[in-house]
């Protein structure tokens, strides 16, 4: 169900990005939508109404609630992207968190294992369990960034010389994350 749902994210952001009557829910150049002239908030409300959907009973989220979340997640995408250089939303630019951008297909593939072994800490707190835990899965992601990822990309660039020509080609935030 959640390889659908990631799906059903990406195809619902292109979406958005086509239908001329939701400008009132997405952000333009200018920080926000027209009407609203909410000053960069809309991504709060959006975040807003995505953790109420989960307050919900399970007839509701298990009825039209994954359709409801789809939505408002591609949304929320849209305007996290969209909003990204301006004011409060600017952290979404920063180095360390674009790094995590790259690492975030590894950590989604080790976050078991990472928060596995943040419950192993045996610490009593659960703050201080998931925190660990995350920690964890960073370094497992980076080690298999590193070790898998990189070298195969490199391999990759040696056999298929026109991806590395294209890649050069590439504004620098874009060609560090392929």
């Amino acid at each position: 169900m959640q390889d659908c749902k990631a799906e059903a994210i990406f195809r619902l952001c292109f979406f958005y990005a086509r239908i001329p009557f939701l400008e009132l829910a997405i952000p333009f150049r200018n920080g926000c939508s027209k009407p609203l002239h909410c000053g960069g908030l809309a991504p709060v409300l959006t975040f807003a109404l995505l953790v109420g959907v989960h307050a919900l009973p399970e007839t509701f989220h298990y009825s039209v609630g994954f359709t409801i979340e789809s939505l408002l997640m591609g949304l929320l995408m849209i305007q996290l992207v969209m909003l990204s250089n301006r004011g409060c939303w600017k952290w979404l630019d920063w180095k360390p968190i674009r790094f995590l951008g790259v690492l975030s297909y590894s950590m989604y593939l080790y976050h078991a294992w990472g928060l596995a072994a943040g419950r192993r800490i045996g610490t009593g707190s659960l703050p201080l369990e998931v925190f660990a835990g995350v920690g964890f899965t960073i370094l497992l992601a980076c080690g298999s960034y590193y070790c898998v990822e990189v070298p195969f990309q490199k391999l990759r660039d040696q056999w298929e010389p026109w991806i590395a020509a294209d890649r050069r080609h590439q504004p620098a935030a874009v060609a560090s994350t392929t």
